[in-house]
């Protein structure tokens, strides 16, 4: 999978870990890496250290964004 592939998938997977209640972005941010991270560190085509970078400045934006939408829902 390519970088970019990987990071919309992470993010994606953070975002089910927040809809289920069980996460803030975060720690879903986390738990997605955790979950995924045997499989990204066996795709030889992706630098681990390049797509941890991205997911965390990309991804982390996002889903500020992605939590501030569900709160102002419920305000």
């Amino acid at each position: 999978m390519r970088l970019s592939e990987w990071n919309k998938a992470l993010i994606w997977e953070a975002k089910v870990l927040i809809d289920k209640r069980y996460y803030s972005y975060d720690q879903a941010m986390n738990k997605a890496w955790d979950m995924n991270y045997k499989g990204i560190v066996q795709d030889h085509d992706v630098d681990v250290s390049e797509l941890r970078e991205l997911y965390w400045k990309d991804g982390l934006d996002h889903l500020e964004r992605y939590t501030e939408e569900i709160i102002s829902r419920y305000k």
